[in-house]
């Protein structure tokens, strides 16, 4: 997809692009018809596109959310599953970022009813979650701010307050067989950049519970581990036998680690913090309860569903999500059967 490098006066020849890069560009579906109107452009192309290899990848950059397709006029009549070329197009997605298998080693499986609209694709897959609450932390401040660890650490205050509000979570058993706040702690964690090393490289839970204790600790403005809010975590280090300045340092290392995972992910993915009824997750910026949560066939990572406003019995791709305990297939193990959705 790097021909979106480009920019292109008329919309279409976005599209136009891949002639010359696909091998079998001689192919009616691929030439140019400048009488077509951009939408009609985008679904022919789209039609075509998912019948070539990795075509599934598409799905990834697709979506009503904000950071793809956008939710305005000007997506309302445009299939959530087929990227819009005319918006900004982002190089990470989630199972990138993620090096996810959430399908497992299932193939794609899609299709196109001759009997209904051709902006409706049929896609397989299994329902997982429905999201019961949205948090909106990490907050897209953090893109504009002078000093985004602030915005991050007032997220991790924002979100204990939130978490007070559902009695037990913190310590309740997660599926994977972590706290509830572990579980918290990884999927907003689960970002990596270049070069930071494997799964098997993963930050320390211990690590992760003393940042957010550390941040949690002081509601004001403050990363300064001599606070005496802080006098309980830094005598709890140096029972190791450190001094005062190696725990404050050890405090503020641990801190820092936390967001320099938060904010990177936020820039890249636009994605925020949700609780479904079974587990935790970072969904687009856009989600709202009562969305669902799926891991279509062959797909790399889950993607949030919404119910159609316009045609019953359908649905519309919100974006793809990080759902913390099914990213390496947990999901489909032993499933047989899976479901067909409607998408549009």
């Amino acid at each position: 997809m790097s021909f979106r490098e480009v920019d292109a006066t008329d919309p279409r020849d976005l599209y136009f692009a891949l002639l010359g890069l696909a091998l079998d560009g001689d192919r009616e579906e691929f030439r140019p018809d400048y009488s077509a109107t951009f939408e009609q452009t985008a679904l022919r192309f789209g039609r075509t596109l998912l019948h070539e290899p990795f075509s599934e990848e598409l799905l990834d950059h697709a979506g009503i959310a904000e950071k793809h397709n956008g939710t305005g006029s000007t997506a309302a009549g445009f299939p959530s599953w087929l990227p819009d070329f005319r918006r900004p197009w982002r190089r990470m997605t989630v199972a990138d970022a993620a090096e996810s298998e959430a399908a497992g080693e299932t193939d794609f499986d899609f299709g196109f009813d001759p009997n209904a609209e051709e902006d409706e694709l049929l896609l397989k897959g299994i329902k997982v979650d429905t999201i019961e609450h949205m948090t909106a932390v990490p907050r897209a401040a953090h893109l504009h701010a002078d000093h985004p660890s602030l915005w991050v650490k007032r997220d991790m205050v924002t979100l204990s307050q939130l978490l007070a509000n559902i009695p037990g979570f913190e310590d309740s058993k997660y599926r994977t067989g972590e706290s509830g706040l572990e579980a918290i702690l990884r999927a907003l964690t689960f970002f990596r950049t270049e070069g930071e090393g494997s799964e098997e490289d993963e930050i320390p839970a211990t690590t992760l519970k003393l940042a957010w204790r550390f941040c949690t600790a002081v509601e004001e403005d403050d990363l300064d581990a001599a606070r005496p809010e802080r006098d309980m975590l830094r005598k709890e280090i140096m029972m190791s036998g450190c001094t005062a300045q190696e725990a404050n340092e050890a405090l503020e290392a641990a801190a820092q680690v936390l967001i320099n995972r938060v904010f990177p992910m936020r820039a890249a993915l636009d994605l925020v913090l949700a609780k479904g009824g079974k587990y935790v997750a970072m969904v687009p910026e856009g989600s709202e309860a009562g969305d669902e949560v799926w891991v279509m066939k062959g797909c790399n990572a889950p993607f949030v569903l919404r119910k159609s406003g316009e045609r019953e019995g359908m649905k519309r791709i919100v974006g793809a999500a990080y759902v913390y305990g099914i990213m390496d297939g947990e999901a489909v193990e032993g499933v047989e059967e899976f479901e067909a959705v409607s998408i549009h």
